[in-house]
Protein backbone atom coordinates (compact mmCIF):
# COMPACT_ATOMS: atom_id res chain seq x y z
CA UNK A 1 0.00 0.00 0.00
CA UNK A 2 1.01 3.45 -0.70
CA UNK A 3 0.24 6.62 1.29
CA UNK A 4 -1.14 9.75 -0.04
CA UNK A 5 1.80 11.84 1.17
CA UNK A 6 4.06 9.05 -1.04
CA UNK A 7 1.81 9.10 -3.90
CA UNK A 8 1.73 12.98 -4.39
CA UNK A 9 5.85 12.40 -4.14
CA UNK A 10 5.54 10.24 -6.96
CA UNK A 11 2.63 11.68 -9.10
CA UNK A 12 1.81 15.46 -10.21
CA UNK A 13 -0.54 16.37 -12.13
CA UNK A 14 -0.91 19.61 -14.75
CA UNK A 15 -4.48 20.08 -15.60
CA UNK A 16 -7.18 22.20 -17.66
CA UNK A 17 -6.56 25.76 -17.05
CA UNK A 18 -8.23 26.93 -14.01
CA UNK A 19 -8.22 30.29 -12.47
CA UNK A 20 -6.74 30.64 -8.64
CA UNK A 21 -9.08 30.80 -6.33
CA UNK A 22 -6.18 32.69 -3.69
CA UNK A 23 -3.89 35.17 -4.94
CA UNK A 24 -1.04 33.72 -3.82
CA UNK A 25 2.19 34.66 -5.21
CA UNK A 26 3.96 32.61 -7.92
CA UNK A 27 6.95 31.41 -5.81
CA UNK A 28 4.31 30.76 -3.37
CA UNK A 29 2.13 29.10 -5.49
CA UNK A 30 5.34 26.77 -6.92
CA UNK A 31 6.22 25.99 -3.29
CA UNK A 32 3.46 24.51 -2.73
CA UNK A 33 4.84 21.15 -5.15
CA UNK A 34 7.04 20.90 -2.36
CA UNK A 35 4.63 20.42 0.34
CA UNK A 36 5.27 16.37 -0.20
CA UNK A 37 8.28 16.64 0.51
CA UNK A 38 8.38 18.76 3.67
CA UNK A 39 8.04 17.40 6.85
CA UNK A 40 5.01 16.29 8.77
CA UNK A 41 3.19 17.97 11.75
CA UNK A 42 2.67 21.49 12.65
CA UNK A 43 5.22 24.12 12.12
CA UNK A 44 6.77 22.30 9.14
CA UNK A 45 9.00 24.73 7.09
CA UNK A 46 10.58 25.03 3.70
CA UNK A 47 14.12 24.13 3.44
CA UNK A 48 17.30 25.33 1.45
CA UNK A 49 16.17 22.49 -0.50
CA UNK A 50 12.63 23.60 -1.07
CA UNK A 51 13.63 27.29 -2.04
CA UNK A 52 16.44 25.88 -4.64
CA UNK A 53 14.18 23.30 -6.04
CA UNK A 54 11.11 25.85 -6.72
CA UNK A 55 13.88 28.50 -7.97
CA UNK A 56 15.02 26.10 -10.63
CA UNK A 57 11.50 25.20 -11.67
CA UNK A 58 10.61 29.06 -11.78
CA UNK A 59 14.17 29.40 -14.46
CA UNK A 60 13.18 26.11 -15.87
CA UNK A 61 9.55 27.63 -17.02
CA UNK A 62 10.89 30.99 -17.61
CA UNK A 63 8.62 33.18 -14.97
CA UNK A 64 11.44 33.44 -12.74
CA UNK A 65 10.55 36.78 -13.07
CA UNK A 66 6.97 37.01 -12.01
CA UNK A 67 8.05 35.22 -8.51
CA UNK A 68 6.48 38.29 -6.56
CA UNK A 69 3.18 38.94 -8.64
CA UNK A 70 0.03 37.65 -7.52
CA UNK A 71 -1.99 34.85 -9.56
CA UNK A 72 -4.49 37.08 -10.30
CA UNK A 73 -2.06 39.38 -12.17
CA UNK A 74 -1.46 36.38 -14.54
CA UNK A 75 -2.55 35.69 -18.04
CA UNK A 76 -3.76 31.94 -19.10
CA UNK A 77 -0.56 31.20 -20.45
CA UNK A 78 1.51 32.47 -17.76
CA UNK A 79 -0.56 30.63 -15.48
CA UNK A 80 -0.12 27.50 -17.00
CA UNK A 81 3.62 27.63 -16.95
CA UNK A 82 3.12 28.89 -12.92
CA UNK A 83 1.41 25.19 -12.27
CA UNK A 84 3.95 23.41 -14.59
CA UNK A 85 6.53 24.78 -12.33
CA UNK A 86 4.67 23.97 -9.30
CA UNK A 87 4.05 20.12 -10.85
CA UNK A 88 8.33 20.16 -11.53
CA UNK A 89 9.60 22.14 -8.20
CA UNK A 90 6.96 18.38 -6.57
CA UNK A 91 10.02 16.43 -8.10
CA UNK A 92 7.64 13.23 -9.48
CA UNK A 93 8.57 10.06 -11.00
CA UNK A 94 5.22 10.74 -13.03
CA UNK A 95 3.51 13.54 -14.78
CA UNK A 96 0.10 13.67 -15.37
CA UNK A 97 -1.03 15.72 -18.33
CA UNK A 98 -4.79 16.66 -19.02
CA UNK A 99 -5.64 18.80 -21.45
CA UNK A 100 -2.85 21.16 -19.98
CA UNK A 101 -2.83 23.67 -23.15
CA UNK A 102 -7.17 23.73 -23.07
CA UNK A 103 -7.80 27.22 -23.86
CA UNK A 104 -4.38 28.63 -24.52
CA UNK A 105 -3.22 30.29 -28.13
CA UNK A 106 -0.74 28.81 -30.06
CA UNK A 107 2.68 29.89 -28.38
CA UNK A 108 1.44 29.02 -25.18
CA UNK A 109 0.29 25.40 -26.09
CA UNK A 110 3.37 24.73 -27.92
CA UNK A 111 5.85 26.25 -25.07
CA UNK A 112 3.70 24.31 -22.12
CA UNK A 113 4.14 21.08 -24.18
CA UNK A 114 8.20 22.08 -25.14
CA UNK A 115 8.72 22.83 -21.52
CA UNK A 116 7.28 19.87 -20.36
CA UNK A 117 9.25 17.94 -22.79
CA UNK A 118 12.58 19.37 -21.82
CA UNK A 119 11.81 19.04 -18.49
CA UNK A 120 11.68 15.53 -18.81
CA UNK A 121 14.77 15.06 -21.15
CA UNK A 122 16.87 17.35 -17.85
CA UNK A 123 16.31 14.66 -15.81
CA UNK A 124 12.46 15.61 -14.28
CA UNK A 125 9.78 13.14 -13.96
CA UNK A 126 10.88 9.83 -15.62
CA UNK A 127 7.30 9.41 -17.35
CA UNK A 128 4.32 11.66 -18.78
CA UNK A 129 0.94 10.68 -19.40
CA UNK A 130 -1.39 12.80 -21.41
CA UNK A 131 -5.34 13.21 -22.34
CA UNK A 132 -5.11 15.51 -25.90
CA UNK A 133 -8.21 15.44 -27.78
CA UNK A 134 -5.81 17.83 -30.33
CA UNK A 135 -4.45 15.54 -32.86
CA UNK A 136 -1.74 18.29 -33.58
CA UNK A 137 -0.85 18.27 -30.35
CA UNK A 138 -0.87 14.72 -29.73
CA UNK A 139 1.63 14.34 -32.24
CA UNK A 140 4.15 17.23 -31.37
CA UNK A 141 4.18 15.71 -27.76
CA UNK A 142 3.81 11.79 -27.56
CA UNK A 143 6.11 9.22 -28.26
CA UNK A 144 3.13 6.34 -27.91
CA UNK A 145 -0.42 7.00 -28.32
CA UNK A 146 -3.50 4.74 -26.55
CA UNK A 147 -6.55 5.72 -28.81
CA UNK A 148 -9.67 5.54 -27.35
CA UNK A 149 -13.29 4.94 -28.50
CA UNK A 150 -15.86 5.37 -25.93
CA UNK A 151 -13.86 3.98 -23.43
CA UNK A 152 -12.56 1.05 -24.41
CA UNK A 153 -8.51 0.81 -26.29
CA UNK A 154 -9.00 1.13 -29.89
CA UNK A 155 -5.49 1.20 -31.19
CA UNK A 156 -1.84 1.46 -29.05
CA UNK A 157 1.18 1.83 -30.39
CA UNK A 158 3.92 5.01 -31.43
CA UNK A 159 2.15 8.08 -32.47
CA UNK A 160 2.81 8.29 -36.21
CA UNK A 161 1.51 4.63 -36.69
CA UNK A 162 -1.32 4.95 -34.47
CA UNK A 163 -2.43 8.59 -36.63
CA UNK A 164 -2.09 6.68 -39.39
CA UNK A 165 -4.10 3.57 -38.81
CA UNK A 166 -7.34 2.54 -39.78
CA UNK A 167 -8.41 2.65 -36.10
CA UNK A 168 -7.83 6.37 -36.00
CA UNK A 169 -10.34 6.76 -39.27
CA UNK A 170 -13.10 4.52 -37.67
CA UNK A 171 -13.22 6.20 -34.42
CA UNK A 172 -13.10 9.61 -35.99
CA UNK A 173 -15.24 8.53 -38.71
CA UNK A 174 -13.50 10.27 -41.10
CA UNK A 175 -9.68 10.26 -43.03
CA UNK A 176 -7.74 11.56 -40.29
CA UNK A 177 -4.25 11.11 -42.29
CA UNK A 178 -5.80 13.28 -44.83
CA UNK A 179 -7.25 15.63 -43.66
CA UNK A 180 -4.20 16.88 -40.75
CA UNK A 181 -2.30 16.89 -43.84
CA UNK A 182 -4.68 18.90 -45.76
CA UNK A 183 -5.01 21.15 -42.57
CA UNK A 184 -1.17 21.46 -42.48
CA UNK A 185 -0.95 22.94 -45.92
CA UNK A 186 -4.19 24.62 -46.29
CA UNK A 187 -3.57 28.41 -46.31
Amino acid sequence: DITIRQAARETSLLSQLSPPVFSYTVFQTVMLGRYARQGSGWGRSATKEDHAKTTKALEDCGIINLSNHSLTELSGGQLQRVYLARAFAQDPTTLLLDEPTNHLDLYYQLDILDRTSSGITRGRPLAAIGVFHDLFLARHFADTVVLMDNGTIADIGPTETVLSGKAINRVYKMDVPATLSQLSQSK
